[in-house]
């Protein structure tokens, strides 16, 4: 399980992810998400091929990138108290999940200001040196993290304003 992050442009994330084509997630579907608040919104997003080479190319410097596939993309818009419950990006065709080969990506777009502390952190749980403990990333517009697709994430409720995130999973082929 890994787990890093650093600083990107967002501008040609912004510019590309308007030629994709959305979905929006709603009702029954929305509430099998991890996404929770009543002012929160999701989209799936098809037509990624440009995107995911963004995604690629920014990732190129923290892991190995020659054999990753795009498997899904979405965007999550979050207003005060929004949040994601603790999940993971579990694979869909029954492979064992703790020997699974994916990878997954938030990009944050917008980042509301904080009015408490922890307010819309990016938390997670990972295993280190045989022992289980948690972190938390105070996200700022153009933080990338990328982890391993098994680490259990989540965010804490946010202040007002507007939290806007672009997400990608990967499968190495």
């Amino acid at each position: 399980m890994f787990l890093k992050y650093k600083k990107i442009n967002i501008n040609k994330f912004l510019k590309e992810m308007k030629k994709c084509k959305t979905m929006n997630v709603e009702g029954d579907l929305l509430k099998l998400k991890s996404t929770q608040g009543i002012n929160s919104s999701q989209v799936e997003l098809t037509n990624i091929d440009k995107l995911s080479k963004l995604f690629l190319k920014s990732m190129k410097n923290v892991i190995e990138t020659n054999k990753l596939k795009p498997t899904s993309c979405w965007s999550v818009s979050g207003e005060e108290g929004s949040y994601h419950r603790i999940h993971r990006h579990l694979p869909f065709n029954g492979e064992d999940v703790e020997k699974t080969n994916r990878i997954s990506t938030v990009l944050y777009l917008d980042v509301p200001s904080k009015t408490k502390i922890a307010d819309g952190d990016f938390y997670f749980v990972i295993k280190e040196n045989n022992e289980i403990k948690s972190y938390s990333i105070e996200p700022k517009v153009g933080d990338f993290i990328v982890m391993s697709a098994n680490v259990f994430h989540g965010t804490y409720p946010q202040s007002k304003g507007l939290r806007k995130t672009l997400n990608m999973d990967f499968i190495y082929v």
